[in-house]
């Protein structure tokens, strides 16, 4: 019972050890740009602090804090 367990987890590591391997080997083809890749972060970092700013503001509306 315990070593059937203790196998498949064995088993589970091993593939994830593989597919490392397969993504190290690819990563030098399949890394996106560094300049895409700033733009991307600058679009997450730009729509979180859109979406906070707005949901404080109607939040503040809401409860008469602004009028």
């Amino acid at each position: 019972m315990r070593r059937g367990i203790l196998d498949r987890y064995r088993r589970r590591r091993w593939m994830h050890q593989q597919l490392r391997k397969l993504d190290q080997a690819d990563a030098g083809r399949r890394r996106e740009p560094r300049h895409r890749a700033i733009g991307r972060h600058a679009t997450v970092v730009l729509t979180t602090l859109v979406v906070v700013v707005l949901g404080t503001l109607a939040f503040a509306w809401n409860y008469g804090l602004i009028r």
